[in-house]
């Protein structure tokens, strides 16, 4: 998962520096969407979006 940060950390320098760039990610994979937010994910909802959603996406 820390890489998902990292990897949203660098798409953030290459949206700034690259006007169509275009992630590989969906939107609502993307680390800024689902675990950036301070009011974000926790508990029961956060584990099973990581083990149900996120993970089964990304294998």
């Amino acid at each position: 998962m820390f890489f998902l940060k990292i990897f949203d950390d660098r798409e953030a320098e290459l949206e700034y520096v690259e006007d169509d760039y275009q992630s590989p990610l969906p939107e609502h994979l993307r680390w800024r969407n689902w675990a950036g937010k301070r009011e974000g994910m926790t508990g029961d909802e956060l584990y099973h979006f990581v083990q149900n959603i996120l993970f089964r996406k990304l294998k």
